[in-house]
């Protein structure tokens, strides 16, 4: 289990790796599933499970022994922010180790995408607010002629499916825009993988033209 919790820990290292080693701008899709240690706190695992969760049906989070508990936390904390809904919990006792016969308890709890599973969060979800914010100003709603000029799809490299996406969600919004469908549009342009640094750079793109 120690060595889930140094993956997580290293996964801000491991990103800078994949965009030196793969596509320029986007990371790999995780697995499905997270894996928690007893030593490191619930709200470490969070951002995993919030990302598989935009991509995915449903999210597995799995727990040994004492980490039973964090498994747990880490679930609840998703269900109480309506980012997913808990279909099925499994309990079992699993051989840890041959020699010694030992055995210890096991949990997996399976998560599937709640109401806000598909919006962005945290950090990105303030980025994304202060862009709106910048943007109308005291209004506080946006006309779709504005949103488009605002090109969110440039600068986050949107992917064509993506991209299709987001333009039927803006065909179904009423206008003007107000800050929950910004948001959900804005979901739809920002890829759950677009590498972290590409996130920021687009933000500051972004501010940028508002400033000019």
């Amino acid at each position: 289990m120690a060595t889930t919790a140094t993956a997580t820990i290293t996964e801000i290292e491991t990103e800078k790796l994949e965009e030196k080693e793969q596509d320029p701008y986007f990371g790999q899709q995780p697995e499905p599933r997270v894996s928690v240690a007893s030593d490191t706190p619930a709200s470490k695992y969070l951002t995993r499970a919030r990302k598989i969760l935009r991509i995915y049906d449903e999210c597995k989070i799995g727990g040994l022994g004492q980490a039973m508990a964090t498994a747990v936390e880490v679930a609840e904390i998703l269900k109480n922010e309506n980012v997913a809904t808990i279909r099925k919990i499994e309990t079992s006792m699993v051989e840890e180790n041959l020699r010694a016969k030992a055995r210890k308890p096991k949990i997996e709890i399976t998560l599937v995408p709640g109401e806000f599973a598909k919006v962005v969060s945290d950090f990105r979800r303030r980025k994304v607010i202060e862009l709106f914010e910048s943007k109308v100003g005291m209004k506080g709603k946006l006309d779709k002629t504005s949103l488009e000029e605002m090109k969110l799809g440039e600068a986050f490299h949107t992917r064509p499916d993506r991209l299709e996406e987001a333009s039927k969600f803006l065909s179904d919004c009423k206008t003007p825009i107000e800050l929950p469908d910004f948001i959900r549009y804005a979901s739809f342009l920002i890829d759950p993988v677009l590498f972290e640094t590409k996130f920021k750079e687009a933000v500051a793109q972004l501010s940028a033209k508002k400033e000019n």
